[in-house]
């Protein structure tokens, strides 16, 4: 919890047992490798505020990602932008990634091996438990001799299984040194300023400022965090649901785009058929009308052509009467041929054909 003003100096209170780590899980291959170059073998590793983790030489080489590159090291203002999910930074928001400098520093080899040996005697016996006050291993004889002794009786006792797990999430720590007290661990948070610090630092810089032990402060921001993972979680189901809404109205689409291409063609072909039905019919009309005219124009053609014979005939046979016949033979022909003359001049002849070109 926190500490108030008046609370004792972090000198005195070094001494006091602090909360033991819980076992830490195994770590997804995925945040401790380079988001550019997938190495897990990170140098210099940085952490973006997405929690996206990058090489430093990686996001110096990849120019493209960074504005004013050329000054960068002069410019902490300058936007970088995160290869994996492209969000932009500030240089002075990427922190080093002490979760990776701790797992590269504390690989398997670094582990308490799962069957120690009783260091308590000379047997080379298997340990079954552990002395937090002697920190040693023992076995199941110096334990029964632990509990006889009245020097030992009152030690606390772990079994091998807590101590094993104890010792691991230990040893996944490395400490961490002030950079103004080089010699100094930050062993406390200021709450106050938000920050770690050394117990110089806090003796000095930060006198008087709100602060609890690393574990501890740690503690409570675990259960803020486990806190924030469960409302994640939550809302992961949210957006599960509402992905799975999202590709069920996709396919719904999909399936409407099918029917509705469905339907389309069906018009198409209905609308095909019934102009093909139209186009055949206005043919047939374009034929009947077409022939009605042309008989027309023929009959008109046919009528003006008898007359255009009888024309010649009748003016001939006239011309031979007045020229070339006897004068009896004119006199007694003359009705006949004044008759036919002037039934021709009668017969009305329209210089205009009878019917129109257009058609509608």
């Amino acid at each position: 919890m926190a500490e108030n003003p008046q609370q004792q100096p972090p000198a005195a209170q070094e001494a006091h047992q602090e909360p033991r780590e819980t076992e830490a899980r195994p770590v997804p291959s995925l945040l401790l490798s380079c988001a550019v170059c997938k190495s897990e073998a990170c140098h210099e590793p940085k952490l973006f505020p997405c929690l996206h983790t990058a090489c430093r030489a990686c996001i110096l080489a990849n120019k493209a990602h960074i504005s004013s590159c050329s000054v960068l090291p002069l410019l902490p203002d300058a936007k970088v932008k995160c290869p994996k999910c492209h969000a932009e930074a500030h240089i002075s928001e990427l922190i080093d990634n002490f979760f990776i400098h701790d797992a590269k520093a504390h690989g398997e080899d670094n582990k308490p091996s799962s069957d120690p040996q009783c260091t308590s005697c000379e047997e080379n016996s298997l340990a079954t438990a552990f002395c937090e006050d002697c920190s040693d291993w023992l076995c199941e004889t110096c334990v029964q001799a632990h509990g006889r002794v009245k020097i030992t009786k009152e030690h606390q006792l772990q079994n091998k299984e807590e101590a094993l797990a104890a010792q691991a999430a230990m040893a996944s720590q490395r400490p961490l040194f002030c950079p103004l007290h080089r010699q100094e661990q930050l062993k406390l948070y200021c709450e106050t300023c938000d920050k770690l610090t050394c117990r110089d630092c806090q003796l000095l810089e930060h006198k008087e400022h709100r602060y609890a032990f690393v574990n501890e402060a740690s503690q409570n921001h675990k259960q803020f965090l486990q806190t924030l993972v469960t409302k994640l979680q939550e809302k992961k189901s949210y957006i599960q649901m509402a992905r799975a809404k999202i590709r069920e109205r996709y396919r719904d689409v999909q399936e409407t785009e099918k029917k509705m291409v469905q339907e389309i063609k069906a018009f198409m072909f209905m609308l095909i058929t019934e102009i093909n039905k139209r186009g055949k019919q206005l043919l047939t009309e374009l034929q009947h009308t077409t022939k009605d005219r042309m008989n027309k124009l023929k009959a008109q053609d046919d009528e003006i052509h008898r007359l255009s014979v009888a024309i010649d005939h009748c003016a001939n046979f006239a011309d031979f009467a007045v020229n070339l016949g006897n004068n009896t033979a004119l006199l007694y022909s003359k009705r006949h041929i004044t008759n036919q003359l002037k039934n021709i001049l009668r017969t009305r002849c329209e210089p205009n054909p009878c019917v129109p070109s257009a058609m509608k």
